[in-house]
């Protein structure tokens, strides 16, 4: 899979097949234009807006997703101008948009509105992350628990990790590193998005609260 074959107007699958829209747009950071989220028009004038992280796969014929589709209805965002904002003036050949090259190709006209910045974007260290907020994983798509606590460097104040409850019935806690987290979506109740390999999810530290 190659970020570069995304197209406008692709269908937009769910991961067991699901047809849930089309690419209309993407969202790039403002300042490094590193492509961060997908628009997928579902029709009716609505659009709605995932993070690349729950990418699963980008071909000719389709985009697809690891969400399934009530995951895809309940936690993906409302499209709204109030937050998502055009490039201003931005015209081909003057951007650094290998990574979507082919989107930007297929694009009739100017980019904007195709490619979009979040006017309102936040770093984790600008959000309250909260007890109890739940923790997804974006791929595969899953709830890897939910945040027992918060820990910050005391000198800068900025997060250095999440305690993570992990379980049901019988639940530890462990340390998940600040590096792991791609936002924090305040209009979904706080939701935490992580994007963490199988095998560094097995190898988080269990939590030892210091005495």
């Amino acid at each position: 899979m190659g970020l570069e074959d995304l197209r406008a107007g692709a269908p937009v699958l769910s991961r067991d097949g699901d047809k849930l829209g089309k690419l209309s747009r993407v969202v790039v950071e403002k300042d490094t234009l590193r492509l961060t989220h997908l628009v997928v028009d579902v029709g009716r004038g609505d659009e709605r807006v995932v993070p690349l992280g729950v990418l699963r796969d980008a071909a000719e014929d389709a985009v697809r997703l690891s969400m399934d589709k009530g995951e895809f209805d309940e936690m993906s965002l409302k499209y709204d101008l109030q937050v998502y904002q055009p490039i201003g003036d931005a015209q081909r050949g003057r951007l650094d948009l290998s990574d979507v090259s082919r989107f930007v190709a297929s694009l009739p006209g100017a980019l904007g509105p195709g490619v979009m910045t979040e006017a309102l974007a936040k770093s984790p260290d600008e959000v309250d992350i909260v007890k109890d907020s739940p923790v997804w994983r974006l791929n595969p798509h899953q709830k890897i628990g939910e945040v027992e606590h918060v820990i910050f460097d005391e000198r800068s104040r900025k997060i250095t990790a999440l305690v993570v409850r992990r379980g049901i019935v019988f639940t530890h806690d462990v340390l998940l590193p600040a590096r792991y987290i791609t936002e924090v979506v305040e209009a979904l109740g706080g939701i935490v998005r992580v994007e963490i390999g199988d095998a560094d999810l097995k190898q988080l530290q269990e939590y030892r609260p210091a005495n």
